[in-house]
């Protein structure tokens, strides 16, 4: 369900049909936090908010899931979830929280773009939490090498 949902998503695809698909899956929203794994969350957050579409019953459920989304330490699965919740304008304290207690990890070996996206995420939403951002600031190095025009908002 969540390739599938991402396949829409990167192809911008909206119609329907696929506005029944999404309807459907986002009915599923408790199975779907409870059964899915982050990298299932992260796909189908990313595709909802990639496509413009509210759920906001999915993404309180998603959120719920805070422990294990950051607790796995998966900084590209933290990433695009973060970056779809900013990008759906919703706000989840404990995900958020949870999100930036991996601060170290995050910077370690978060990509510049999953660093991007995560450091927009919390500034869109009001989040400053100063070790997230002092821990991202420390990579200053890497990010000025690395960082590329695709990476800048």
């Amino acid at each position: 369900m969540s390739n599938i949902a991402l396949a829409f998503a990167k192809l911008d695809y909206k119609s329907g049909a696929a506005e029944e698909l999404f309807g459907a899956i986002a009915g599923e929203h408790e199975r779907i936090a409870r059964d899915g794994s982050t990298q299932d969350l992260s796909n189908i957050c990313w595709a909802f908010a990639k496509l413009g579409i509210k759920a906001d019953e999915l993404f309180e459920a998603v959120s719920g899931e805070h422990w294990r989304i950051a607790g796995e330490g998966n900084e590209q699965a933290m990433s695009n979830i973060s970056w779809a919740f900013a990008k759906n304008d919703c706000k989840a304290d404990k995900l958020f929280e949870a999100v930036a207690g991996e601060h170290k990890v995050i910077a370690r070996d978060g990509t510049t773009q999953a660093l991007s996206n995560i450091t927009w995420a919390f500034a869109k939403l009001g989040y400053n939490n100063r070790q997230l951002f002092e821990s991202v600031a420390g990579e200053h190095e890497r990010i000025a090498r690395d960082g590329s025009p695709q990476t800048w908002r």
